[in-house]
């Protein structure tokens, strides 16, 4: 059943996007925030844990993101000087 993300009802969500085990959105005043499983970094917070609830991703404070990609355990944002940031499981 579709539900209401209530944690994000003071937002103005303008994209989102899903991956296996965890989604991602970006906000009209290019917030980003990460949700679902975390053990392998991919939600961007400093720790390594599950989020069940969509929360800020701080590290991207400053940072005008337009884009966001998730993929199995990584996650990867566009910003609007085309600069791409990642995170997540793999080699650096």
């Amino acid at each position: 059943v579709p539900t209401h993300v209530r944690a994000l009802a003071q937002e103005r969500v303008v994209s989102v996007e899903c991956g296996m085990y965890h989604s991602a959105c970006i906000c009209e005043d290019l917030k980003v925030f990460t949700w679902g499983a975390g053990s392998k970094g991919q939600l961007g917070h400093v720790e390594d844990n599950d989020e069940w609830l969509p929360r800020l991703v701080a590290g991207l404070q400053g940072v005008e993101v337009v884009q966001v990609a998730l993929g199995f355990e990584h996650t990867a944002v566009l910003d609007r000087f085309g600069r791409v940031y990642t995170w997540g499981g793999g080699e650096q």
